[in-house]
């Protein structure tokens, strides 16, 4: 039986209107950030598949962050599938997450938003108070985001929890900040234990003065490469980055705020190279021109020192300015 054209044309509606989820477009075009991997996907299919839109304001596909996570776990993303996320500026509430396998949850920035503020990209609020509060899968991804750790969190919290097994993750240009209300109780806001972890272009920050028991990143296994990151301590922190069994890489990054120790290697292998910080104690592999630690004191240089290594002697009647040109070998000129 022929059918009509106008019924046609009607059924063809209807198919369009019932397209799934999963194909669904952008609610609005503008500002949109795709991976060629994106765009070679739309060029083959007219439209951009494995892709989800997540807007608190109801114009995309989901306006609650568990439910678009939930959804693209269901769709079982591999590395020949991977899916996305796109987050349009809002505010996101939830108790945890955990990020799919494969999958890239991106902001949607405003042009010009930096890694150091807030302002101009959708903030992830983690109210949790135990565990983890944000757990990477393998190849998962965390892009042009805030992400709040608001919660009174109880001793032994992670804030993004980096596993076994979960290993070719990253953060990219996203603000990490632990509320000031978060009690001095031992705190992890970036957990290594295992796989593997690219940050760059990141801050960690800490809210409230005297956190002695919080640590920015503490890497017990696996590795890590820190490119670009802020990390600012709460006075009197004990140690900002440690490493005891890991290995972490921390690249063109400054470490700043009165920490006790800014780096610390209990056990592992912790380097650093052009990155700007003041204390360690432990084995530290230094090189570049922002690397030296530059330490001050008295008459009596320390008794280790790497290249580059700077070390000021205060003497009042008779100051110094140290070099340490080889291993534990130091050279003082008399400043006048």
């Amino acid at each position: 039986m022929k059918i009509p054209r106008p019924v046609l044309a009607v059924l063809l509606v209807l198919e369009v209107l019932s397209a799934a989820t999963a194909e669904a477009q952008l609610p609005r075009p503008q500002g949109s950030l795709y991976n060629t991997y994106l765009i070679n996907r739309f060029l083959q299919s007219g439209r951009f598949t494995n892709t989800v839109t997540l807007d608190a304001g109801g114009a995309g596909d989901f306006t609650d962050l568990s439910e678009a996570l939930a959804f693209v776990t269901s769709r079982n993303p591999t590395l020949a599938s991977p899916w996305s996320v796109l987050v349009y500026p809002g505010t996101y509430t939830e108790t945890s997450l955990t990020l799919p396998p494969f999958t890239l949850l991106q902001g949607i920035a405003a042009p010009g938003a930096r890694s150091l503020q807030l302002q101009g990209r959708p903030v992830l609020q983690i109210t949790g108070t135990t565990g983890a509060g944000v757990t990477f899968s393998p190849s998962s991804s965390l892009v042009d985001v805030g992400l709040i750790f608001s919660g009174v969190l109880t001793a032994g919290y992670k804030g993004v929890n980096i596993t076994t097994g979960a290993a070719s993750t990253a953060l990219t240009r996203v603000m990490i900040f632990l509320s000031g209300s978060a009690p001095n109780v031992p705190i992890d806001i970036l957990s290594i234990t295992g796989g593997s972890l690219n940050l760059e272009d990141t801050a960690i920050q800490r809210g409230g003065n005297g956190m002695t028991a919080t640590r920015h990143v503490f890497c017990s296994g696996g590795s890590a490469v820190l490119s670009g990151a802020w990390l600012l301590a709460s006075s009197s922190q004990a140690a900002v980055v440690e490493t005891a069994g890991g290995v972490i890489r921390i690249l063109n990054s400054r470490i700043f705020g009165g920490a006790a120790v800014d780096l610390k290697n209990t056990s592992g292998t912790l380097s650093a190279d052009q990155v700007s910080y003041t204390t360690e104690t432990g084995t530290i592999t230094r090189a570049g021109i922002l690397s030296p630690r530059i330490t001050a004191g008295a008459a009596t240089v320390p008794p280790a020192c790497t290249p580059p290594e700077i070390y000021l002697d205060t003497t009042t009647t008779a100051p110094r300015l140290c070099a340490c040109i080889t291993a534990n070998t130091w050279r003082c000129a008399p400043l006048v």
